[in-house]
């Protein structure tokens, strides 16, 4: 699981650069984003989708351990990524 830092009160972009693992060409469908605190949901959306890097804005509220879960759609599969981020 990849880790990413933020201070308390910062506002940024999370982006996701997504590969072919056969090299062949594809295009990501569709995006969604939550921001867990423990089971809660503290935040939620569409990511910005730019050929084959996914964007999020995400602006924590406490200085806490996250969960920002990325689920994307390609062709007939749906792939989840987990990022955990560190508020301090």
């Amino acid at each position: 699981m990849q880790r990413i830092k933020f201070e308390l009160g910062e506002t940024r972009h999370v982006q996701l650069l997504i590969k072919s693992a056969n090299n062949k060409p594809f295009t990501i469908q569709d995006a969604t984003w939550q921001l867990k605190n423990e089971d809660d949901v503290e935040a939620e959306g569409k990511c910005t989708i730019m050929d084959h890097v996914i964007d999020v804005l995400i602006s924590p509220n406490l200085a806490h351990v996250y969960k920002l879960r990325i689920a994307y759609r390609i062709a007939d599969e749906t792939l989840i990524e987990v990022i955990e981020v560190a508020v301090t």
